[in-house]
């Protein structure tokens, strides 16, 4: 009797449990979510953020700012769109967006600058890591031989943006147009264990193929890089993608041998 009350209490605290159902639980808790994260942009002095995100604004305590920097936030109120207006996402426009305020309470950041707002528990189980953008150049030999291999298409242009030493190297590809299919280009994580895409199908014609008014050209620089971090399950990456019209926010996460979507979103800056 004595041995099986041992036994039950071993596997209440997890101590009976095997290396694969550890790994099972950590990758349940690494999970990012929708839920727990947002976007949101600085005002002129950086001590204040417009947060998108209308449903939970109280839960988030922190700014994720590029490359990976956790800075620490309150929540104020919700502001009304004013008439005066002019729709724009940015610094100049800040006092009449509609969003959700918060200050900044320790330091500040880059004027306008896009950051991710994340929930207490958000990042349960990640690291963040130690990004830096790198002067653009392309990928190594290797690496764009075994994305044409992954993809079964050809490489036009491709560019490495930014890199955690010796872990991680983060790249922008564009594909080599075939008839009958639609333009094609990926944001890339290059990793020991493998290469993750997020692809992106472009338009026809040459004025607006990737995004509004690019003259049909992918352009790397346009690319910056909030977050890196690592977990069980992978890497995760929070980034932006300028445009003419428009900036795009993504947060994406590994999964398995490819990378999901957690949360999406855009901020509307095109030029009056």
């Amino acid at each position: 009797m004595k041995k099986l009350i041992v036994v039950m209490m071993a596997f209440a605290l997890g101590l009976g449990a095997t290396p694969h159902s550890f790994a099972a639980q950590a990758k349940l808790t690494d999970q990012l979510s929708d839920s727990k994260l947002t976007f949101a942009y600085a005002d002129a002095t950086g001590t204040r953020l417009l947060g998108f995100d209308q449903k939970h604004p109280k839960q988030y305590t922190q700014a994720i700012s590029a490359p990976g920097r956790g800075i620490p936030i309150q929540y104020v109120k919700h502001q009304k769109q004013s008439d005066e207006s002019n729709g724009r996402n940015n610094m100049y426009n800040f006092n009449k967006d509609e969003g959700e305020i918060y200050k900044v309470v320790k330091g500040k950041l880059p004027e306008n600058e896009s950051v991710v707002l994340a929930a207490k528990d958000a990042f349960q189980g990640h690291t963040f890591l130690a990004y830096r953008p790198v002067s653009i150049k392309g990928l190594d030999k290797k690496t764009v031989k075994a994305i044409e291999k992954a993809k079964k298409r050809k490489v036009l242009k491709h560019w490495k943006i930014g890199e955690v030493p010796s872990e991680v190297q983060v790249g922008i590809i564009e594909f080599e147009r075939v008839k009958g299919k639609k333009p094609l280009a990926s944001f890339v994580l290059v990793t020991k264990n493998g290469i993750l895409f997020d692809d992106y199908e472009g338009n026809e014609g040459d004025n607006s193929v990737w995004r509004v008014d690019d003259g049909g050209e992918m352009d790397p620089s346009f690319f910056r890089v909030i977050f890196l971090t690592r977990s069980a399950s992978g890497y995760s990456v929070g980034f932006e993608w300028y445009g003419y019209e428009s900036n795009g926010l993504s947060v994406l996460q590994q999964n398995g041998k490819s990378l999901r979507q957690v949360e999406h979103s855009s901020r509307y800056i095109a030029p009056l």
